[in-house]
């Protein structure tokens, strides 16, 4: 057979087939929660204005133009973008338009289930807000799955034409390259696809976007508080009071009526119950056992979001927004401090792990487990699992979701080395001195003296090497968090003396 016949053979070999609409985008996170939160902002804004303006109409004596019609029109536009155009940023413009639609269209939903179409029909509320929980559930759930060999080349050809329109960023290629990497094999179309990838131009870098910085000095102020004595107390305060004020937000609304006698009413007192007692148990672990803690308290939060609060809606309406705002803040920051704690366990581990290989950890308090390690090395390992991205910021780099699959190898070059190096002992440094650590001759975690607290001109080659190490890690601490380190700037990493910030 000649090489020519075998090509052709193996061209028009069968391949296997499967449902296109099962290919998911990895920006499928970001695009489902922005519909979701156009959605609820459209069923509460078009509420919150009917109620400033006393219901106004749009119609005459035998026309009424319901909003859901208006919700309707928007939904027709963003499908008709989604089947019309193919550039990759019409996603956006789709979760926008069809989200607030479906909010405007489903407000309507007491009209469409009760016989003399009442608007006010007391449980619409709750029952629009179990769908919006059961929208939410299922996007969960598409996220769950690792992306295979069709998904990785798709979303590669859909960074490709960003590439074409002059939309693709660095983080977008350098994605979408990784992606191609750890699910299809470096042959066929996608290794043409990766080359077009290669040879891309893309948009010059931006600044972090003002939520994003917001989020990080967020983040930095809690690692900060952390580390005061305080902070274990406070927090057991605050989630106690937010559980006993719900508990007596929901007897007193049913014990000052006829008192508690619906299915739906004993669900909200035993389901508020059930969260006080999973605070209770989150505050007595807290002190020794902080993730498993914030466990607890985030099983008492998502109880309240996907029970209490629903049946709290029935019989409230409108008033009940204010308490699941208050929830879903509580649950996105609990969430943060959650991936910020496993984070720095990670941290800590890698650390035994490095310290034990080298033999040199005789009666070092740490070196210890998570759970027996002293507060205050604790904090410390919070700390540098807070500032990760600000050093990858300091060299052009960034981090990016990993959607499940192993990370590829990451390598920085020497002069990225010796600059995170540098910037971790200014930050080890500055955390140091506010934990109450003083220079002393000798190292001792006990009274809190360290022979390192000097410039980084002043360390000994050996001592700068444990920071380097510890920036030789970096790729290893992402990929535990579910997220890689990618190039945004290539080759614009400063000199290894460059100003420190």
């Amino acid at each position: 057979m000649t090489t020519e016949t075998a090509t052709t053979d193996v061209r028009h070999q069968p391949r296997r087939r499967r449902v296109s609409f099962t290919v998911r985008s990895t920006e499928l996170s970001r695009n489902l929660d922005i519909f979701l939160a156009f959605a609820v902002a459209g069923v509460l804004g078009n509420r919150f204005f009917l109620v400033a303006t006393g219901y106004p109409q749009v119609g005459n004596g035998t026309l009424h133009i319901s909003h859901a019609i208006w919700g309707g029109v928007m939904m027709t536009v963003a499908i008709g973008a989604a089947l019309s155009f193919i550039a990759p940023g019409v996603r956006t413009f789709v979760a926008i338009l069809g989200g607030a639609g479906l909010g405007w269209f489903v407000d309507e939903l007491g009209k469409f289930i009760t016989r003399d179409t009442n608007y006010f029909f007391r449980p619409t509320l709750a029952l629009i807000y179990v769908i919006f929980i059961s929208l939410y559930l299922v996007s969960r759930t598409l996220r769950r799955r690792h992306y295979d060999a069709d998904e990785g080349l798709l979303n590669a050809l859909e960074a490709v034409k960003a590439a074409v329109i002059g939309r693709l960023d660095e983080p977008t290629r350098r994605e979408a390259l990784a992606l191609l990497e750890q699910t299809c094999p470096d042959e066929g179309l996608a290794a043409k696809v990766r080359d077009v990838l290669d040879d891309a131009t893309t948009l010059p870098p931006r600044p972090p976007r003002r939520g994003t910085r917001l989020l990080r000095r967020l983040q930095g102020a809690y690692s900060r508080w952390s580390e005061h004595r305080g902070f274990t107390p406070t927090v057991a305060v605050i989630f106690t009071a937010l559980a006993l004020f719900n508990v007596g937000e929901v007897l007193t609304l049913f014990l000052t009526g006829p008192g508690i006698k619906s299915f739906t009413q004993w669900a909200t007192v035993v389901s508020s119950l059930a969260s006080a007692l999973f605070v209770f148990i989150g505050a007595v672990l807290l002190r020794r056992a902080r993730l498993t803690a914030f466990r607890w308290f985030e099983a008492s939060v998502l109880v309240s979001i996907f029970v209490t609060q629903v049946f709290l809606f029935a019989d409230r309406q409108l008033a009940g927004v204010i308490d699941i705002l208050v929830t879903l803040v509580v649950w996105a920051a609990l969430r943060s401090a959650m991936r910020l704690e496993r984070l720095a366990r990670a941290v800590h581990e890698e650390y035994v792990a490095s310290r034990l290989a080298e033999g040199t950890h005789v009666d070092d308090p740490s070196v210890a487990s998570w759970d027996q390690l002293p507060e205050t090395l604790k904090a410390s390992n919070r700390s540098q699992a807070e500032h990760i991205e600000t050093k990858l910021q300091a060299i052009g780099c960034a981090l990016v979701p990993l959607h499940g699959v192993e990370a590829p190898d990451f390598d920085f070059t020497d002069d990225e080395v010796e600059t995170l190096a540098r910037l971790e002992h200014d930050r080890w440094m500055a955390e140091r001195l506010r934990s109450g650590w003083v220079f002393g001759a000798a190292r001792d975690v006990r009274t809190r003296r360290s022979p390192y607290l000097v410039p980084w001109e002043e360390l000994t080659e050996k001592i700068r090497d444990l920071d380097r190490e510890t920036v030789y890690r970096l790729p290893r601490h992402a990929a535990r968090a579910g997220q890689q380190i990618v190039r945004v700037e290539p080759g614009a990493a400063p000199a290894p003396n460059a100003p420190r910030s």
